[in-house]
């Protein structure tokens, strides 16, 4: 921390001396009249004695910014060339990797994975190579979807308030049920939303699955023994924020008490970037060992997709596309995912 105290006749006089010593991001702690000491004090008019500081965070924060403007003054004077009009004005036009970045961004793509997808890439290529190598780049960040565990019999669905868990529980269940012929359980510990053990019955009732309600973890952990008979069990929980970390160990709780469950983390696709990381980070406390990301038909930014797999590092393994069941879900692959990504640029 810099601490200067400068005697001055005025505030004006101060201001000067301490942008000049300290710069203008110092700030005043302190400003009092003072005579001089002596006797002579006693004759002449009162000084002002003013102290200012600079703390170094500041002076950190103030290279960093720096920095930064550096850093977008190259890459804006990397992505333009300039031309000359007819009437000999210059005027700055956008290279082409300016343009797929600007497109990049759009869909919300994570920075870094823009920076991953355009390093060393051609962008002035013929279009359909140019696609070809972004859609190969693009697959690389989605982990291929391993074949589902028979033995493990359970499969539980956590993620905030309002991303489509029940819905999309709902769905796969259809798909295992009609498709696969197995015979499905439905289990909910989501008692506190209005009208979700009526809307599970109701799905239930549709693909002839049981249907448990619990409470709390031991009862969670009866109603598995009373369904060891099924082929899938199928396990709906209550939303929580992901920086609530009580609630998040409420869930814990009950997931503790399951001993082989594949689960499930459910991000909407329309959340924005900084949120969806937040919540691959906090929801690690469950263990989820897949991403199911859902509403993928809300959302003009599918770079989301990306942004997922980078970041969570699993496998992306379902993606839902409106709310009819059991209709609106895709098992998802690489191909299928960075599709979406490329069709999001206009490829």
């Amino acid at each position: 921390m810099n601490i200067k105290r400068y005697i001055v006749k005025d505030m004006h006089e101060a201001l000067v001396l301490i942008k000049q010593d300290l710069g203008s991001e110092a700030i005043i702690v302190s400003s009092h009249r003072v005579k001089e000491k002596g006797i002579r004090g006693w004759f002449k008019p009162t000084r002002l004695e003013v102290t200012a500081v600079l703390e170094q965070n500041e002076i950190d924060q103030m290279k960093q910014e720096i920095g930064q403007i550096k850093q977008v003054l190259a890459q804006f004077t990397q992505n333009i060339i300039m031309t000359r009009t007819k009437d000999g004005e210059t005027e700055a036009v956008p290279t082409p990797e300016s343009e797929i970045r600007q497109k990049m961004r759009a869909i919300e793509l994570d920075p870094q994975v823009i920076d991953i997808l355009l390093t060393d890439l051609d962008v002035s290529s013929d279009e359909n190579i140019l696609r070809a190598e972004l859609q190969a780049r693009l697959e690389a960040f989605f982990k291929p979807v391993m074949p589902r565990n028979r033995e493990t019999k359970a499969m539980a669905f956590v993620g905030p308030t309002g991303v489509g868990k029940t819905t999309t529980l709902a769905k796969i269940g259809a798909i295992y049920s009609l498709l696969n012929s197995f015979n499905i359980g439905f289990v909910t510990i989501d008692t506190y939303r209005v009208g979700a053990v009526e809307q599970i019955k109701i799905y239930g009732e549709i693909i002839g699955a049981s249907v448990d309600i619990v409470m709390t973890p031991e009862e969670l952990r009866k109603a598995v023994e009373r369904n060891s008979d099924k082929d899938l069990l199928l396990i709906d929980t209550t939303g929580r924020p992901s920086h609530n970390r009580y609630q998040l160990g409420e869930l814990k709780a009950f997931l503790d008490v399951l001993e082989a469950v594949d689960v499930c983390l459910v991000i909407n696709a329309t959340t924005k970037n900084q949120d969806m990381l937040k919540i691959i980070d906090d929801y690690k406390i469950t263990a989820y060992s897949q991403i199911i990301i859902t509403k993928i038909d809300e959302t003009i930014a599918p770079g989301s997709l990306a942004n997922a797999a980078l970041y969570g590092q699993l496998p992306i393994t379902y993606i839902t596309n409106g709310q009819d069941v059991p209709d609106d879900i895709e098992e998802a692959n690489p191909t299928m995912l960075a599709g979406y990504v490329l069709r999001g640029l206009g490829f």
